[in-house]
């Protein structure tokens, strides 16, 4: 089933190369922005920090956490983010870079084996990372084999029929890889597919007419 759910997606939207231009570190940030907030958020921020040399996690630790959340206060996303989350993800963003400095960087942390450094991830002082975005920079920034279990995954997965849909986080993730090859690519590309998905048609209000996965879904 899983096999086939991949198949039909990559025949109607191809391939994605999510996050393929991003440096390890960018897609750290990439999954830190992404959290609680949009993908285009994500990418906006993102481009934001770019303009002012701001991709360096040393460039971050050297600036105030007021100029930071200036920089990702994103005008070209309105409604998307509050003030307030803004100010959030900039403390959250100088956190994660003065820790990923301590650590030694992406040489150092690479070492780890995966359950050590999403651990690792998941204990990190003041950051806020949860299960999805320490999944996300393991899979993206250090390319391990992790299935990304998030609502849109959920949402998709609970109308073909394939979950019950209140599964805890890991569980869901573990009962994925029983199905799949633990491949980077694969999840990468799938976790992609999905994403895609949820915006064309799976959405919290589904569109449902041309969906790819119109002959899977039993409702």
């Amino acid at each position: 089933m899983l096999g086939k759910i991949f198949a039909d997606l990559y025949k109607a939207y191809g391939d994605q190369q999510w996050w393929s231009n991003y440096t390890p570190f960018e897609a750290m940030l990439a999954a830190l922005l992404a959290q609680q907030t949009h993908l285009s958020y994500s990418k906006a921020a993102l481009e934001q920090l770019k303009h002012h040399q701001a991709l360096h996690p040393k460039t971050i630790n050297k600036t105030t956490a007021t100029q930071l959340a200036i920089w990702l206060n994103v005008a070209n996303t309105p409604n998307i983010i509050s003030a307030e989350l803004v100010v959030k993800k900039a403390k959250q963003v100088k956190h994660y870079s003065q820790w990923y400095i301590k650590q030694g960087g992406f040489k150092e942390l690479k070492k780890l084996d995966i359950l050590t450094l999403r651990n690792t991830l998941l204990n990190i002082n003041d950051s806020g990372i949860d299960k999805e975005t320490a999944d996300l920079i393991l899979l993206y920034a250090f390319e391990r084999p992790v299935f990304i279990i998030d609502e849109d995954t959920r949402r998709i997965f609970y109308r073909l029929g394939l979950i019950n849909g209140d599964e805890p986080h890991d569980e869901l993730r573990h009962l994925m890889t029983l199905f799949l090859d633990e491949d980077v690519e694969l999840f990468n590309e799938f976790h992609a597919l999905l994403a895609h998905h949820a915006i064309e048609h799976c959405r919290e209000e589904p569109h449902c007419k041309n969906c790819p996965l119109d002959a899977l879904c039993p409702e």
